[in-house]
């Protein structure tokens, strides 16, 4: 008999631990999602793509009234799934953290990385010509899976600059 309490209370003590170890998984990562957002790519707000002019003096009503472009620079936060208003409860804490991550490792580490091999290729060390270039060389022979944007958004890739930018409709 004594042989037999002592392996229920070692399990008990056993199954109180891995929910101990749990909950303080579950605490450090929700830490994550703070830093994510401090360093999401503050995005510069622009309602013309680069290289177009301003609106002309003689602009009509219909122009006026067309939707702006704002383009930001591919960060964590800008996918669908990531701007959920999903809160800090133990419910949906890791759910948040999880969509950050992905985003995170999308933007910070696989497009980095696989652009400077492609550079490395290059005989000039320079990136992709144009946004072709760029979603067939580097994400598509690369399989980087890039977030799912909302309705009204897209990828655009800038030649210039070798960064990777998201406009929306506003």
């Amino acid at each position: 008999m004594l042989k037999r309490s002592s392996s229920v209370r070692y399990q008990t003590a056993r199954r109180s631990l891995g929910l101990v170890a749990m909950a303080l998984a579950i605490a450090s990562l929700g830490g994550c999602g703070e830093i994510a957002e401090e360093t999401s790519g503050g995005g510069s707000t622009s309602s013309l793509p680069p290289g177009a002019s301003g609106p002309s003096v003689g602009t009509t009503d219909e122009q006026a009234t067309a939707p702006t472009v704002v383009s930001q620079e591919a960060a964590v936060g800008v996918g669908a799934r990531g701007q959920g208003n999903y809160g800090n409860d133990p419910i949906t804490l890791p759910a948040k953290t999880y969509w950050k991550a992905q985003e995170k490792i999308a933007f910070e580490i696989q497009i980095p990385h696989a652009l400077d091999l492609y550079k490395g290729l290059d005989p000039n060390g320079r990136g992709p010509a144009s946004h072709e270039a760029f979603m067939r060389d580097v994400i598509e022979a690369n399989r980087i899976p890039l977030p799912e944007l909302p309705e009204g958004s897209q990828y655009r890739y800038d030649p210039q600059t070798e960064t990777l930018f998201v406009d929306s409709l506003q």
